[in-house]
């Protein structure tokens, strides 16, 4: 089936290699090992990314020891060990780096970002003060197909729709940087018997060092990248389910209180307790004669007619 929030997941995610790919790297060389924490649900602040990790693995000193008590083992495990350790080494100093300047990306683009994925649209709150209700994601695809295994049978339909996750309670607002935010863990330096005993062996580390750093700045984009499709994609499949309810095409969230008054025992008390529930999740009604018109507003109508975001959300655009 085609997708047009696939195609237009692609597009972010090249645009967005395109940014960090321009992004200006001082040369440092303070420690790479720092803690990089990604957001709580409902924070506002981007949490510092920490000391700035080495921008280059030509900055990193390969140093030459050779404990005195150490054996040589055989020729090819002592070189398949080396090549292991380096590219561990590498690839996590690289995966550091280029999440370090993410975060950096991030931080001076919050305000903007909180605009763009504005969830008080989608959200409301919660009876008795339990949070509020984060709607359900809806998936829209168009020309959908399916056949058996055979061949001698197909299905098809004009409008697919899937309910992909459904809605839930939570203790306050989500905000993108429950989506967007990731760190990294703390460098483990290889064991002394894996760092290279002479010049030959140096030369060898460190190219093997190069490629891990290559794969870990690669493998931290692909994060980012994966994480920008899932706001994406739940953000626009949040309003396509307020889009069908008003529609009548789905059945709401039902939600369901109970006042407990006090409750507790011997050695704990609570007053005023109360407990809220969903009893009936969302759901598609099947019965086209439940459907009626609604008025949609022109920046939502936008949204699910395309199944994309307006451009200003294109992480790559905003980050240029």
């Amino acid at each position: 089936m085609t997708s047009d929030l696939r195609t237009g997941a692609r597009t972010r995610c090249l645009a967005l290699l395109l940014a960090l790919a321009a992004t200006a790297c001082t040369s440092d060389r303070s420690s790479p090992g720092a803690l990089l924490q990604g957001g709580t649900i409902g924070g506002r602040d981007v949490p510092s990314p920490g000391p700035e990790p080495v921008a280059s693995p030509h900055d990193v000193e390969i140093e030459i020891r050779k404990p005195q008590d150490e054996q040589d083992g055989p020729v090819a495990l002592r070189r398949q060990a080396l090549k292991e350790a380096a590219q561990s080494y590498g690839s996590q100093m690289g995966y550091a780096r280029r999440a370090w300047e993410i975060m950096e990306i991030l931080r001076s683009h919050s305000a903007r970002l909180g605009t763009v994925y504005d969830f008080s649209r989608v959200t409301a709150a919660a009876p008795a003060g339990s949070g509020v209700v984060v709607p359900p994601v809806v998936s829209r695809d168009f020309a959908a197909y399916e056949g058996d295994l055979e061949g001698t049978e197909a299905a098809v339909a004009d409008e697919y729709l899937t309910l992909i996750r459904p809605g839930t309670l939570r203790p306050v607002q989500p905000t993108w940087r429950d989506w967007l935010l990731f760190g990294s863990s703390v460098v483990k330096r290889p064991a002394l018997s894996l760092w290279p005993k002479d010049s030959t062996e140096r030369d060898l580390f460190e190219g093997w060092f190069v490629e891990g750093w290559q794969a870990g700045m690669e493998l931290a984009t692909a994060e980012m990248s994966a994480r920008l499709d899932r706001i994406n994609r739940d953000y626009v499949g949040m309003l396509q389910y307020r889009r069908l309810v008003a529609l009548g095409m789905m059945e709401r969230i039902v939600l369901r209180e109970w006042d407990h008054g006090i409750t507790g025992s011997a050695s704990e008390m609570r007053i005023g307790s109360r407990t809220v529930r969903i009893v009936s999740p969302a759901e598609f009604s099947l019965d086209p004669r439940t459907w009626s018109a609604a008025v949609v507003s022109d920046a939502d109508r936008d949204i699910v007619s395309s199944g994309g975001l307006p451009s200003m959300s294109d992480l790559g655009a905003l980050l240029q």
